[in-house]
């Protein structure tokens, strides 16, 4: 038997269990996070890797989120950050990334912070 993949860590920078970006901002700005990597042990074979991005809270519902390398390992996202009215507030984005080795998969997901100052 096989055993499944497993996230050996999912490394950022710092080491922290999420990833900010943030702007001064008067107006909604487009921000890009630190590096977010997804280390693989155990599995077999080649491991892919599929990452999303969703909003998950805050004051501006109308913000935009991407990954900038959904298929890799590695990758950073883009988010906006909540607009004028809302400096100093925070919206929320839930990253997920499930990565397998063809046979079996697992998903982990993080939290993204797009900070107003």
């Amino acid at each position: 038997m096989t055993p499944s993949p497993d996230y050996e860590r999912l490394a950022m920078p710092n080491p922290s269990p999420f990833l900010s970006a943030s702007a001064t901002v008067t107006t909604r700005q487009l921000v890009t996070t630190p590096t977010a990597t997804a280390t693989a042990s155990g599995g077999t074979g080649t491991y892919t890797y599929a990452w999303t991005i969703a909003f998950t809270s805050g004051p501006d519902t109308s913000g935009t989120c991407s990954v900038t390398s959904p298929s890799s390992a590695s990758t950073t996202f883009q988010v906006t950050t909540p607009g004028n009215a809302n400096s100093g507030l925070t919206d929320t984005y839930t990253a997920t990334c499930v990565m397998s080795d063809g046979t079996t998969s697992t998903t982990q997901s993080i939290p993204v912070y797009a900070n107003a100052l």
